[in-house]
């Protein structure tokens, strides 16, 4: 989202709040900004509104770097952050299930990495996304590719409980 964003034209700056929900557009002096709110209305979707100035003064004080306002580069690092959290805690959850040794764990963790940080970049690559549940879309096939570059590491019965507790993760 905050990708398509920064290629309007005369935008210099995106910043997101914490809650995903509010966004302040920096543009250049020359940008018309009537036409850049109603460009940015067309990604953003029929429900988003311009804030007045005076509002938006009050939601933006001091400056963007104070925490509350997230840049797209921030996004991005804190997505890859996501992934990494996200592969050790289900990886761990996964090998106590099947009762996987240290080596297939920690095989298991980097693989399901290395699928969640590709699919981030995927989804950054595209743009964002508005759906607050597409992880649930796009986890199972990263989760599918992650086993599968485990090849015959695991056996019928480590595969089929790594599997369960893979999509009991998304909440399946």
């Amino acid at each position: 989202m905050l990708a398509r964003l920064s290629t309007l034209a005369g935008v210099t700056a995106v910043h997101v709040d914490v809650t995903g929900q509010a966004f302040v557009i920096t543009a250049s002096a020359t940008a018309d900004r009537d036409v850049l709110a109603a460009d940015a209305a067309r990604i953003l979707g029929p429900e988003s509104y311009r804030l007045e100035k005076d509002w938006a003064a009050w939601e933006t004080p001091g400056s963007l770097n104070d925490g509350t306002w997230i840049s797209s580069a921030s996004i991005r690092q804190l997505s890859l952050l996501e992934a990494r959290i996200l592969s050790t805690r289900w990886g761990a959850a996964a090998a106590k299930r099947a009762s996987l040794g240290r080596i297939a764990a920690d095989h298991l963790t980097l693989s399901l990495r290395s699928e969640l940080v590709a699919e981030f970049e995927r989804i950054h690559a595209g743009g964002g996304v508005t759906d607050r549940n597409w992880f649930k879309r796009v986890f199972p096939s990263a989760f599918q590719r992650a086993l599968d570059r485990l090849g015959t590491e695991l056996d019928a019965p480590a595969l089929e409980a790594v599997q369960a507790s893979l999509r009991e993760s998304l909440g399946a």
